[in-house]
């Protein structure tokens, strides 16, 4: 009887090192989960700002080079299309990546048809590139 005793203390008291020992792996791999996401959230957000600074220097750009060919209706033209790049850097500069994700499931959802062609024509053309190589 002691030694059932005996036994049932001893396996009581390893209960709580073997839940420890399994705890330790989970609680480094969640520390290690976080710091992945942090990390790609970053070099997210910097994707996100180098792209707006492209889109205001193809904006100049394109007016600059615009201004030089002296025709009226070329030059409107690129204005047009300038002011269209600035409006998307602005967007990009003053919007999170949890705000961008909800603006296009807005989009998606209230135009599935045209959501789902686009993601077709993308998918195509990702795979005549990846054909190509």
């Amino acid at each position: 009887m002691a030694e059932e005793q005996e036994k049932r203390e001893t396996e009581g008291q390893d209960v709580p090192v073997k839940v420890q020992e399994q705890a330790e792996p989970q609680a480094e791999l969640a520390k290690k989960w976080r710091e992945i996401r942090r990390e790609l959230r970053a070099k997210v957000d910097e994707a996100k700002d180098t792209m707006a600074d492209h889109l205001l220097a193809t904006a100049e750009q394109i007016r600059k080079q615009a201004m030089e060919t002296g025709d009226d209706e070329v030059i409107r033209q690129a204005s047009q299309m300038a002011r269209s790049l600035e409006k998307a850097a602005v967007y990009l500069d003053s919007r999170t990546l949890e705000q961008i994700g909800e603006d296009a499931t807005q989009v998606v959802r209230q135009n599935p048809w045209e959501s789902i062609l686009a993601a077709f024509g993308i998918g195509v053309f990702i795979g005549l590139l990846l054909r190509r190589r």
